[in-house]
C-alpha cells in the first residue's frame, strides 16, 4: 500500500518527476497544513503536472525546469528535493534550510554529499541555501563503480538516495535506517517500481 501522508509520499512523487512516469497516491488531504504538502506545488512549478481525484493525487513527470524553492516551512523536503534537483534539467536553488544541520544528521551537508554522489555539483551557502548543478550524465553506474552512499542513519537521507538511484544506480549503507518512520519503505518502493507505468 502506498503512503497516505505527505511525508511518506514525497519520495514517491519525486520518483515520478525524475523518471517521467506517473504515479497516483492516496488518501491525501489537499488542504493538509503539513509542511510537506508543498511537494506538489514545487514539482508542478518545475514542469510536472498534477490532478486530484477525490483524495488521490496523480502526478506526472518529467521535470522541465530546475527547482527554485524556499523550504522554510518544509525543510524536511530538502534531502529528497536535492536528489531530484541533481537529476533535473537545469540548475536549482533550495533555500530556507537553516534547520537541516540540526536534524538526525547534518542534512544540509549530507544532501550536498548526495548530489555529488549522484554526479552533480553542490554548494552550501551559509547555513540555509543549497545550489545544485545537475549531473551531466545520469546514466546508470556499475554497482561497483563507487562506494555506497552513507545516509548517516537518517531515514530522510535514505529516502532521498532511493530517488537518486532510480536513474543513477548505486548501493546504500544501512538501508534499515528507514525503520524510524517507514519500516516497509523498501517493499513499498519496489511495489511502486513494479506498478508505475
Amino acid at each position: 500500500m502506498l503512503p497516505g501522508d505527505w511525508s511518506g509520499a514525497a519520495a514517491f512523487l519525486a520518483a515520478a518527476a525524475v523518471t517521467g512516469r506517473s504515479i497516483s497516491l492516496g488518501p491525501l488531504d489537499p488542504d493538509d497544513p503539513q509542511g510537506d504538502r508543498a511537494i506538489e506545488s514545487i514539482l508542478v512549478d518545475a514542469g510536472c503536472t498534477s490532478r486530484w481525484h477525490g483524495n488521490r493525487l496523480s502526478l506526472s513527470g518529467p521535470m522541465l525546469r530546475g527547482i527554485h524553492a524556499d523550504l522554510t516551512l518544509c525543510p524536511d523536503l530538502g534531502p529528497v528535493l536535492a536528489a531530484t534537483c541533481a537529476l533535473g534539467p537545469e540548475p536549482s536553488t533550495l533555500t530556507g534550510l537553516q534547520t537541516l544541520p540540526h536534524k538526525e544528521c547534518d542534512r544540509l551537508e549530507a544532501s550536498a554529499e548526495l548530489v555529488r554522489w549522484l554526479g552533480g555539483e553542490a554548494e552550501v551557502i551559509g547555513d540555509h541555501t543549497l545550489e545544485i548543478r545537475p549531473a551531466k550524465d545520469a546514466a546508470p553506474r556499475s554497482l561497483g563503480a563507487q562506494s555506497p552512499f552513507d545516509p548517516r542513519n537518517d531515514h530522510r537521507m535514505a529516502f532521498a538516495a532511493a530517488v537518486g538511484a532510480l536513474r543513477c544506480g548505486g548501493l546504500l549503507k544501512d538501508p534499515a535506517c528507514v525503520a524510524k518512520t517507514f519500516p516497509d519503505f523498501w517493499e513499498v518502493w519496489k511495489e511502486m517500481l513494479r506498478r508505475t507505468p
